[in-house]
């Protein structure tokens, strides 16, 4: 008779874990859901003052640079060739 109810109880125990962890991811999946509702905006029209941004110079400033060295082919008169 113990052992049934000791038996009985786990499962009674084990069935309250699994309600419990039931209701808990279906309440962060509702707060998640509730959280989901910013959209990105394709233009910043929308998040500048009008007339107030302006450009007073126009620089390009490149941190790294890359020199590609091509050597040019050239037609000489004199029929010499370099070697």
């Amino acid at each position: 008779m113990e052992e049934i109810e000791i038996s009985s109880l786990l499962i009674t125990i084990g069935i309250s874990w699994l309600i419990a962890f039931g209701i808990g991811c279906l309440i962060v999946f509702i707060w998640k859901k509730s959280m989901d509702t910013v959209h990105a905006q394709t233009h910043a029209c929308n998040y500048i003052v009008s007339n107030s941004l302006s450009f007073k110079e126009k620089k390009d400033r490149f941190l790294y640079s890359t020199v590609s060295k091509v050597r040019r082919q050239t037609s000489s008169s004199s029929g010499s060739t370099r070697r």
